[in-house]
């Protein structure tokens, strides 16, 4: 008896486990199916929300590049001017029941398909901004500190007034050699070499600091007057000897049979050359051996090739020469 009830009842304790099993597969299969239903559900919302965004953005766009609307009178004509021409149907009239609609000609301008110039990429417009608002708090942090700033500004006047100062120094006491060339031995006055371009400017130099004693370029300093200024400047001439040498004396002499003869005694030479005294010469040598007349030419060069000659009479006698 015991036996045969345990049976059913092990019987109904294996079907409750079995029921049970089947009941939690059945309710792990709706979870899960539940699960993918809402990540379609999610998916789809995401695909939808991304579609209205760019159409959105693509309407705004398309709007942007789109023209205005025309008023009504600017409907009636084209954008060169002329009329719109009306589309006429077969007949002379139109039909009935259809209505008369305008038709641009063939040569208008259409600025529906026209690119806009919003076409530059978000990414673009944000670096720019970035960088004109970076540069824009770089200039705005410049600052001057009055400190620096007004020292500077008063050594830059000083430097400004001493250089305005100088110009129109140089200018007021501006002066251009009219001459370069000193001949030896002429007076020297520093007029004759240099002349001011002011009317109330003035030359002054000291004669006795010019003295040369050779031919060449010598260094002349001399002063530059005007009021209360002055300035003292330096130049260079240019010492030259064109004054021929002078020989002075008699046209004839005497002397005694065999004589040497030293023609300084006789003669005086004039010239800016110190040593031109002893320079002098005949162009041929004198024979005094023997008593008689005979003609010389006497000949000088100075330090410049300059020239002079002088044609005497040399007697030659056995006597007493008068003196």
């Amino acid at each position: 008896m015991c036996c045969g009830t345990w049976e059913p009842r092990r019987r109904h304790k294996l079907a409750d486990k079995e029921s049970k099993a089947d009941n939690s597969k059945v309710r792990d299969s709706k979870v899960r199916d539940r699960e993918i239903r809402d990540r379609k559900i999610r998916v789809d919302r995401s695909t939808m929300n991304r579609s209205d965004t760019t159409g959105n953005r693509q309407r705004s766009q398309s709007a942007s590049s789109r023209p205005q609307s025309a008023t009504a009178v600017q409907r009636t004509r084209t954008s060169t001017g002329r009329p719109l021409d009306k589309e006429k149907t077969r007949g002379d009239h139109p039909a009935k029941g259809t209505q008369s609609r305008t038709v641009r000609p063939s040569n208008a301008v259409h600025t529906s398909g026209a690119k806009s110039n919003s076409g530059v990429k978000r990414s673009d417009l944000k670096t720019r901004s970035k960088t004109y608002k970076k540069t824009n708090k770089k200039k705005s942090n410049v600052r001057l500190n009055p400190k620096t700033v007004i020292p500077a500004a008063i050594i830059l006047g000083i430097l400004l007034a001493l250089v305005i100062t100088l110009i129109m120094r140089a200018s007021l006491l501006k002066v251009h050699q009219i001459s370069q060339d000193y001949n030896m031995g002429d007076t020297f006055d520093i007029k004759n070499f240099f002349e001011a371009s002011s009317v109330d400017t003035y030359i002054e130099c000291d004669s006795n600091d010019f003295v040369p004693d050779k031919l060449g370029k010598y260094k002349v300093k001399f002063t530059v007057r005007r009021g209360k200024l002055s300035s003292r400047k330096t130049a260079k001439i240019n010492v030259v000897d064109e004054v021929n040498p002078y020989i002075s004396g008699p046209d004839e002499i005497e002397v005694k049979v065999g004589q040497d003869i030293n023609w300084s005694d006789y003669y005086t030479v004039t010239d800016a050359d110190p040593d031109i005294q002893s320079k002098l010469t005949s162009v041929k040598d004198l024979d005094t051996g023997k008593a008689r007349a005979v003609n010389a030419t006497l000949t000088v060069a100075d330090w410049a090739g300059n020239t002079a000659s002088k044609n005497i009479t040399v007697v030659v006698t056995d006597g007493d020469v008068a003196n």
